[in-house]
């Protein structure tokens, strides 16, 4: 399939609100790098709903690249959690934020996943969990790595190399 051409014009700034035709449409942007360099976030404030792509999900593993930057990742794990308790605060029970997520994750509690891919994510940091080989990328034949819960509910799979710099880092509060 042939990609498109364009140029951005307009880059969006973080916590930007989304804005068409003069009218606010209820929608703030995020900036959510690690997964990707250039992966956004979408909060919905008039639904309470959180959209984050393939930041996470659940059910499946979270597939990192050679262009993943996991202390970015880490830094935007840390930042959602932040915004969605604040969300949260005042909010009852039948109010909380929820996610979409990519792949098979929709309406799960926001801060439930958020605190528990974070603290998940911090043990592989300190080296809690052990890698499990997932043998070599196709094509160009890195050697990849995965992290898996127990349950399933969530794990990681990237290359090596990217997960041997990130252990042994400074953990962000969890």
């Amino acid at each position: 399939m042939e990609t498109p051409e364009y140029k951005v014009t307009d880059w969006a700034a973080d916590a930007q609100p989304l804005v068409f035709a003069s009218k606010d449409l209820g929608l703030t942007i995020y900036h959510t790098p690690g997964h990707t360099p250039d992966e956004l976030a979408v909060w919905d404030q008039h639904e309470r709903v959180l959209y984050v792509g393939d930041t996470l999900y659940e059910w499946a593993p979270i597939l990192f690249s050679l262009s993943g930057n996991l202390e970015d990742y880490a830094a935007t794990l840390h930042k959602l959690r932040g915004l969605v308790d604040g969300w949260n605060k005042d909010s009852t029970e039948d109010d909380r934020v929820v996610m979409a997520c990519g792949h098979c994750t929709h309406n799960t509690p926001a801060a439930e996943l958020l605190y528990e891919v974070e603290s998940f994510f911090a043990k592989i940091r300190r080296g809690l969990v052990s890698p499990v080989d997932k043998g070599m990328s196709p094509g160009r034949k890195i050697p990849l790595v995965g992290f898996d819960r127990e349950d399933g509910w969530f794990s990681f799979v990237g290359p090596k190399d990217l997960f041997d710099r990130f252990q042994g880092g400074i953990d962000l509060d969890v």
